[in-house]
C-alpha cells in the first residue's frame, strides 16, 4: 500500500495507516485505516479504510467529502486512483 500511495503522490504519515496529498492551498486528500472491533472484522483483512477530501480555513475544518468509508484496501485504492485521475484530467493537480 505504501508504494502504491507514493506513486499516486501521497505522503505516508503512518505506514499502512495514514496517507495525505495536498490538492490545493487549503484542500487535502486523506486515506485513513482503522481496526474495527473484534465483532466486525471484515473477511478481506484486518483494517478497513476511509478515503475523503478535507478543506480547511485558518487550520479549521470547514468541509469534507467522503469517497469511501470503512472499505477494503483494494476498493479504497481503486477509489483513490479514480479521484487522482479525475483531478489530473481537470488539471487541478499534476
Amino acid at each position: 500500500m505504501n508504494n502504491e500511495m507514493r506513486k499516486l503522490g501521497f505522503y505516508v504519515f503512518v505506514s499502512n495507516a495514514v496517507y495525505m496529498r495536498d490538492v490545493g492551498k487549503n484542500t487535502v486528500l486523506i486515506v485513513e485505516a482503522e481496526m474495527p472491533d473484534r465483532k466486525h472484522i471484515p473477511s478481506h483483512g484486518v483494517y478497513v479504510y476511509t478515503f475523503y477530501k478535507a478543506q480547511y480555513l485558518n487550520e479549521k475544518l470547514i468541509r469534507y467529502k467522503v469517497y469511501a468509508e470503512r472499505v477494503s484496501i483494494r476498493y479504497c485504492l481503486m477509489k483513490v486512483k479514480k479521484q487522482v485521475a479525475f483531478l489530473k484530467t481537470h488539471e487541478i493537480i499534476q
